[in-house]
């Protein structure tokens, strides 16, 4: 529908109302007829037709690539229409890359399908709406919709239960009114509409452009413009309309890149103000705007850096009365810095610097300055004292009762004394390996055994890392001590359930045993080889008392039968007696002994 106007169905859209009209599901109708066809345009050839169930490449059935040139040769060959290349972008593919076309997931303007609706007509979704660049309808400028305004849920832009217009999970209508503009979203920028309306007039003119976009007029034009304006150079252009530094290639790289992207088209359009019609069918169509470049503005002072104006600066003030400071020469020659005048003539320098401090003004300055804290006499008093006594005190705690942050200042104007207080101070590795090899000797005493790492967190560690590395070899016997109480424990805790099976009635078998107990039988006949033996044979002797057993009572049970035919008049065969009791335990010639011992009983009574 309204093939060649912006507004344009797509051809997802065309082939599901296809479906609808011949009352089938469009995988159906995939199966049974669009695939087939593709295979005979193409003599066999299946490459690119995806089917609408697929979740690979279903977004292309709209764009420029393969997979729209076979499902749009198909559904031409079906339906005998030759212009349904037209609800695809395939007429701009000898002008835009098939990478810069459609987005994966399904999109449309809820304000449109909710008009189509209510003014009953064909409810299609346009071909614009599957652009990945179009975040905006042309007609209504609002944002487009991507998740159901029923159930929340987003689509595929294909799918084999799809229908134009309604949702694939809860089949609701995507229209919402205009009342209702707030679910919308926030309102699109001047460009996003910019965007819409130049995608709307491409596929609207794509129809008679196939031709023209065979050259490569929109890469020539922004060179011809790169060289007008920017000297030749790529970067400086990308820098001027805000690009990476990746979009470079697209004009430097022929190989590569063919085409200059769509992305790139759209900014230049929109700032220069030409439409991307015009970039694409014009040789030189920025021929008519100039950049307004910002040119850098020229540094002042320059002029004054070179070493003749410089050194006659500082002749000067070496005399002038009162003494200037450097920064004050600095500021007259124009630099921010007074590492200029250094380079050229460093003694100078220093005796501006000595007669300014010592003038009224450079000791007026200087007592503006910021004081020091503590004299190195009250730094030398506190570290003395705290070296004096029996338990002194750290070079920072000193520090902090002095009123310093931290301990930097007394070991710049006193190092010796600092140096002196750390020796003198005990090593606190030392107290800390002493604390940790008493916890160590006092685990190696506990009883019962204490675990690892139960001993590494007490000493503050998170892992047994530590004192596996420090500690190597107390903290192997701890592990072995508490491994082999462990292990001991464990064995006493089968050897009491053994004790338990093995006077358990019934006895168990030697299979239920080892599941029980969470043993392989290889396990127990190494650790418990007469236990189990034991529990073997006790469940064998049981299990032949039990068959004994069986079998006694099965002979009486024929017995008893063979009798009781008798008594009724019935000749006690054997097969009248095994309709009766089929006597499992018993073979069948033992069954056959028991009923002839049983009838010869009768015989001689």
């Amino acid at each position: 529908m309204n093939i060649g106007t912006p507004i344009c169905e797509s051809l997802t859209s065309y082939v599901t109302r296809l479906s609808e009209a011949h009352c089938v599901t469009l995988r159906a109708l995939f199966e049974r007829k669009i695939k087939y066809e593709a295979v005979a345009n193409k003599d066999g050839d299946n490459r690119g037709m995806v089917g609408p169930n697929s979740r690979l490449g279903t977004w292309q059935v709209n764009g420029n690539g393969v997979v729209a040139e076979k499902w749009a040769r198909a559904l031409e060959a079906i339906t005998q229409r030759p212009d349904l290349q037209a609800l695809t972008f395939l007429p701009l593919r000898e002008g835009l890359s098939k990478r810069d076309m459609c987005r994966r997931q399904r999109a449309w303007c809820a304000f449109c399908i909710e008009a189509q609706a209510r003014s009953n007509e064909i409810i299609y979704e346009q071909l614009i709406w599957t652009h990945k660049c179009v975040d905006v309808c042309a007609v209504h400028k609002v944002r487009l919709s991507t998740l159901c305004p029923t159930c929340g849920r987003g689509s595929r832009v294909l799918s084999g239960r799809i229908s134009s217009g309604r949702c694939v999970s809860c089949n609701e209508l995507l229209g919402i009114s205009i009342a209702d503009s707030a679910r919308i979203g926030t309102e699109p920028s001047e460009y996003e509409i910019f965007v819409a309306e130049q995608i709307g007039t491409l596929i609207g003119a794509d129809a008679n452009l196939e031709f023209a976009f065979a050259n490569q007029r929109a890469k020539k034009s922004i060179c011809k413009f790169v060289e007008r304006h920017f000297a030749g150079s790529v970067r400086g252009f990308t820098k001027y309309f805000g690009f990476s530094n990746g979009v470079d290639a697209q004009l430097t790289n022929s190989r590569r890149h063919r085409f200059v992207g769509l992305k790139m088209l759209l900014k230049v359009a929109f700032v220069s103000g030409v439409t991307v019609m015009d970039l694409l069918t014009t040789d030189d169509a920025l021929s008519e705007f100039a950049p307004a470049l910002q040119r850098r503005p020229t540094n002042q002072g320059r002029q004054h850096s070179d070493k003749t104006a410089v050194l006659s600066a500082l002749t000067a003030a070496e005399k002038e009365i009162p003494p200037p400071s450097l920064a004050e020469v600095a500021t007259r020659l124009g630099l921010r810095r007074t590492r200029v005048l250094r380079l050229h003539s460093p003694q100078t320098c220093d005796l501006i610097n000595r007669r300014y401090w010592n003038s009224e003004h450079g000791k007026e300055t200087r007592k503006w300055r910021r004081k020091r804290m503590r004299s190195s006499a009250d730094i030398k008093t506190a570290l003395e004292a705290a070296l004096n006594s029996e338990f002194p005190l750290s070079v920072a705690q000193v520090a902090n009762s002095l009123g310093y942050r931290n301990d930097s200042s007394p070991k710049r104007y006193l190092p010796e004394l600092c140096r002196a207080l750390n020796e003198k101070r005990p090593k606190s590795y030392l107290k800390r390996r002493k604390t940790v090899e008493t916890e160590l000797n006092q685990s190696l005493q506990s009883d019962p055994p204490d675990e690892p790492l139960a001993v590494a967190r007490r000493l503050g560690y998170g892992s047994t890392h530590r004192l596996r590395i420090k500690y190597s070899q107390p903290f192997k016997r701890i592990r072995d001590r508490y491994e082999a109480y462990k292990k001991a424990q464990f064995l006493s805790e089968m050897r009491a359930q053994l004790d338990a099976a093995l006077s358990q009635m019934p006895p168990p078998t030697l299979k239920d045993t080892t599941r029980k107990l969470g043993v392989s039988d290889g396990w127990l006949r190494q650790h418990f080889p007469n236990e189990r033996r034991a529990i073997a044979v006790r469940s064998l002797r049981h299990r032949e008392e039990q068959t004994a057993l069986s079998r006694a009572n099965d002979r009486d049970r024929l017995s008893t039968i063979v009798r009781e035919l008798h008594a009724n008049g019935t000749f006690p065969s054997m097969n009248a007696v095994l309709d009766v009791f089929m006597a499992s335990a018993l073979k069948r010639t033992e069954v056959w002994a028991t009923i002839k011992e049983a009838r010869e009983a009768l015989c001689s009574t």
